[in-house]
């Protein structure tokens, strides 16, 4: 989730031919989303590895699938909540929600970038007051505009100011 902002349902049907390798994206289609929507997630060099392991470790058609001993095949998850649930303990992280890494993936993607139309399609949102919502920002993403705020207009202003008279009270 916190590579894809994929949310949970979508998670679960996962299907290996939404997975556009040329193109290093996922195509999720408009029968899966909330939103009724089809959006393209693009995959991170990180996230390519991991679905290749994901991937050739069953011969299913989904992504995310797990070995059934007492049927000798792999088969698609049902729910991520045992699986998150002992993962969220061994980490130390009991009051973190599934949820909370789609929140997490929306503001690295808001620091990063910080175009908020990018990530309400990327997101899957309707509108851009919810993807607000995700997009926490902190201060040193401030900073890092500022920063490139002050680059783009290095001496623009001492500038001005040295050559706009000044009025008399």
């Amino acid at each position: 989730v916190v590579a894809t902002g994929m949310r949970h349902g979508e998670l679960l049907d996962f299907q290996k031919s939404w997975i556009k390798w040329n193109r290093m994206e996922i195509h999720i289609p408009s029968d899966v989303t909330k939103g009724e929507k089809a959006r393209i997630v693009p995959i991170t060099g990180a996230l390519e590895q991991v679905l290749r392991e994901q991937c050739e470790s069953t011969q299913k058609a989904h992504v995310f699938c797990y070995l059934d001993l007492r049927l000798k095949s792999h088969v698609p998850f049902a729910s991520f909540k045992n699986f998150f649930r002992a993962a969220r303990s061994r980490a130390g992280l009991e009051d973190l929600r599934f949820h909370d890494l789609r929140h997490t993936f929306g503001s690295w993607w808001s620091q990063a970038d910080s175009n908020l139309l990018s990530l309400k399609d990327v997101m899957g949102h309707v509108s851009v007051k919810t993807t607000e919502r995700y997009s926490h920002i902190n201060t040193g993403t401030l900073h890092r505009v500022r920063e490139e705020v002050e680059r783009h207009t290095e001496g623009t202003v001492t500038r001005f100011l040295k050559h706009t008279p000044r009025r008399r009270s």
